[in-house]
């Protein structure tokens, strides 16, 4: 069964379904729409029956328009839903009735004695945000545990950080990125956003190569290109207030990247990424970090290439901690100490 939402509606309520799924899909949920999906030279009711059967969820935008109307295509949508939801176990959601704005359910039967307006519905006349909040905790779960992962890491993080001494007499808070080559660390942090602009300027502890650039709320983003052990230590030790460090992982983590973060200074809160093209296998996903949480006693969040929302979540993080400290500014340093630079 495909992952994705079906989305029923009448064309008046065109605006506020475009709206709805706008939001849905900013959340990492897939919705099948009927002008959207549906391809030239395809059977409209073929294509509609097949995308209600294998779809993972159906919504059913209801309103004053779709009520007032004696016939639609909605009607006809709704009774295909209806003889696939008596198929389906009763304990697993599937049909999700919305109020668009204020109106009735329809009185339509949907088998056991039971009507449609009994299956409990979610109104967005009421509070719009609040609502799709809730709908978005159905049908795209990941983001939830997506934030309760960060902000448990950020919890982690905060407290570390509050506990540690500054290093050093200034008021910038450091963050240093590192990892194995080709572990997309380009990737993380250009999916982070808000990459200002490239600066040309000379960090005054590197000896090699150093690309600067500036992310907006946060400050300066130094890329180091070095395989110098002893510059790579020298820096964590005298300037990183944070170290993040991301390893690429496919199916398992390999054993050199949990020594690599084991030996990193227990006194330096240190945060580990696992960067993934997509979180479609969420349980092993989770098994995953909490497997390299237990190896290395620090704090593990899964970062997607695919999954736009794991960008925003770094970067509110970052910006979180960044405010414990009682510069305006922050530094941060991105450090390749192990291995060759390919990413």
């Amino acid at each position: 069964m495909q992952k994705y939402a079906f989305i029923s509606y009448v064309r008046e309520n065109a605006k506020e379904v475009d709206r709805l799924c706008k939001r849905l899909s900013k959340s990492g949920a897939t919705v099948w729409l009927d002008r959207a999906d549906v391809k030239a030279g395809v059977y409209w009711k073929d294509a509609v029956r097949s995308a209600i059967t294998n779809g993972a969820f159906f919504v059913a935008c209801f309103s004053q328009e779709s009520v007032a109307k004696s016939r639609s295509h909605m009607n006809e949508e709704l009774s295909l839903a209806i003889d696939e939801l008596r198929l389906r176990p009763t304990h697993r959601t599937w049909f999700i009735p919305v109020k668009l704005n204020e109106c009735a359910i329809p009185d339509r039967t949907i088998g056991g004695g039971q009507q449609l307006a009994d299956i409990h519905y979610i109104d967005l006349s009421l509070d719009w945000d609040a609502g799709v909040e809730l709908l978005v905790e159905v049908i795209s779960p990941l983001e939830q545990k997506l934030i309760t992962l960060y902000s448990a890491a950020g919890d982690t993080l905060a407290e570390s950080i509050r506990r540690s001494q500054p290093r050093r007499k200034t008021d910038e808070f450091t963050i240093g990125f590192t990892g194995n080559s080709g572990v997309g660390i380009s990737e993380v942090l250009n999916r982070m956003g808000h990459l200002e602009r490239r600066i040309d300027e000379r960090s005054p502890i590197a000896k090699d190569g150093v690309e600067v650039h500036r992310i907006y709320g946060v400050g300066r983003v130094w890329d180091i290109r070095t395989t110098n052990c002893s510059l790579f230590h020298e820096i964590i030790d005298r300037e990183v207030d944070l170290l993040v460090f991301v390893i690429a992982a496919s199916s398992r983590i390999h054993a050199s990247d949990l020594e690599a973060i084991q030996a990193v200074p227990e006194r330096l809160p240190c945060l580990v990424v696992i960067s993934k093209w997509d979180l479609a296998d969420e349980p092993r996903d989770t098994r995953l970090c909490e497997t390299v949480e237990s190896y290395t006693g620090r704090p593990v969040v899964v970062f997607s290439r695919e999954f736009a929302r794991s960008g925003r979540l770094m970067y509110e993080r970052i910006l979180d901690l960044a405010a414990l400290y009682r510069g305006r500014t922050s530094s941060v340093w991105r450090l390749f100490g192990l291995g060759k630079r390919s990413d």
